[in-house]
């Protein structure tokens, strides 16, 4: 299986090759790490909230930037009450085929089913679009051609800094198939990829057998 998140990464666009080279890629590397672990403390905290179980952010790594986005989040839940409610279901396992997503919120209210993501990004990025897209597809196949058009994709983006947050929606179902089309255009590049890859691992194999 293939994560909806590892063919979205096996592109790297032009200006963050460029970043990595310009601060190196070992110190990148850390950035990226502690990135990843405030969002994932963010994550399993806010899962924790909305079970109603109560954990402190003071003692985990990155405190402050966690807090911030517990602070965001907070915000988030005080204008808009209702989205509690509307939640079905976090991090469920979505599948086709060979590809594997888990949505961090499904939700479902009158006149409103879909997936929302959680970001601690600086910004929301175009491949968070592209992930969010494909986990719709993943958890609703029949959505993009159910008429009338009854889904959604958002992305909540709690700010690591200001403690404030963003929140968008996209409800076009053509745009919101215009970007599954765009990840499966992904999806082709990761399996070609692949193909490339154990080519070269048999190749390099020979060489030193040879």
């Amino acid at each position: 299986m293939v994560s909806v998140t590892q063919v979205l990464d096996w592109i790297i666009e032009p200006e963050l090759l460029a970043w990595y080279k310009r601060v190196g890629f070992k110190k990148a590397e850390e950035i990226s790490t502690a990135a990843k672990q405030v969002g994932s403390t963010v994550d399993y905290l806010i899962q924790a909230d909305i079970k109603g179980t109560v954990l402190e952010a003071s003692s985990v790594p990155y405190a402050v930037e966690v807090t911030n986005c517990l602070h965001a989040w907070q915000r988030f839940k005080e204008e808009h009450p209702a989205f509690l409610k509307s939640i079905t279901d976090m991090q469920r396992e979505v599948t086709d085929g060979e590809v594997v997503g888990h949505p961090d919120l499904e939700i479902l209210e009158q006149g409103r089913c879909g997936i929302v993501d959680i970001k601690t990004s600086k910004a929301i990025q175009p491949k968070h679009w592209l992930q969010v897209a494909k986990y719709l597809d993943l958890a609703h196949p029949q959505a993009l051609s159910a008429t009338p058009f009854g889904y959604l994709i958002g992305i909540l983006r709690l700010d690591k800094l200001t403690g404030l947050y963003e929140y968008r929606e996209i409800r076009d179902p053509s745009v919101i198939l215009e970007e599954v089309k765009v990840f499966e255009a992904y999806l082709l590049a990761y399996q070609h990829g692949q193909r490339i890859r154990e080519v070269m691992r048999q190749q390099l194999e020979q060489e030193v057998l040879g």
